[in-house]
């Protein structure tokens, strides 16, 4: 009876009453390359709102919300250092050829990225309690409890609302789910054996340090596995990998 025109059946309408904005402050740092060594570093800290979909099927305009896609802070540093070992360079200039071809001419290479966690929201959830009470202290998450269940979150299946006016929000700034956590470091080292002829060698690390970055937990109150996390993000485990390049 909620319908404007109950007799009819599902009507599919496209039309722009959507809207996005986002408001930033963006600071990066630079060391252009300078004795074997350079650096780029950025940091975003920003707010990302959209109202692209509506709470309920009569609403007359779209929720105003925190965007899916808002990550409050982020952070991107990239440097290359090439080490001053080997003939030519500052330290051991004068090393035996056959002694260079192992300890000189190495470049480091390292990537590392933050970034905070994506918003979380609860669906159609019957919540009686404060909401300040569902995030947990970062020294409290743990896989098997990422936010306070116990908030005043109504967990029983069969009071569950499903022909209701929904007021609840469909996400929340302050509740996220894990960020990103990633260092990525190489080695990479060219042999010169002839004018043409080079031989590139190679030993790349991906996520270095084995940093485990959980997936979203899960958000539904009815379910047995409320609060906990079951997956990782797409970085998973660490990679080591090698590799032996000719050029002629």
């Amino acid at each position: 009876l909620l319908r404007p025109y109950p007799h009819f059946q599902d009507i599919t309408v496209t039309f722009p009453a959507g809207y996005s904005y986002y408001h930033s402050m963006q600071v990066s740092v630079e060391r252009r390359m300078s004795k074997g060594f350079t650096i780029q570093s950025a940091w975003t800290w920003g707010k990302f709102m959209d109202g692209a979909g509506y709470l309920n099927a009569t609403d007359d305009r779209p929720e105003k919300v925190i965007s899916d896609q808002d990550f409050t802070h982020r952070f991107a540093v990239s440097g290359i250092y090439e080490l001053p070992f080997g003939r030519g360079r500052t330290w051991f200039s004068t090393m035996p050829k056959a002694a260079d071809y192992v300890l000189g001419g190495w470049q480091l290479q390292a990537w590392y990225e933050g970034q905070s966690g994506e918003p979380l929201g609860f669906g159609n959830a019957i919540f009686t309690g404060n909401l300040a009470d569902i995030p947990l202290p970062k020294n409290q998450r743990t896989e098997l409890r990422w936010f306070n269940v116990d908030a005043g979150f109504n967990r029983n299946s069969a009071q569950q609302l499903a022909n209701n006016i929904r007021t609840f929000p469909s996400l929340f700034s302050g509740v996220r789910a894990d960020g990103i956590n990633n260092l990525n470091v190489s080695a990479f080292k060219v042999i010169r054996l002839k004018e043409r002829l080079r031989l590139e060698l190679s030993f790349e690390t991906f996520n270095t340090f084995n940093h485990v970055q959980f997936g979203p937990p899960n958000t539904n109150p009815v379910n047995a596995a409320f609060g906990s996390i079951t997956a990782e993000k797409g970085h998973g485990q660490r990679q080591l990998t090698t590799g032996i390049k000719v050029k002629f």
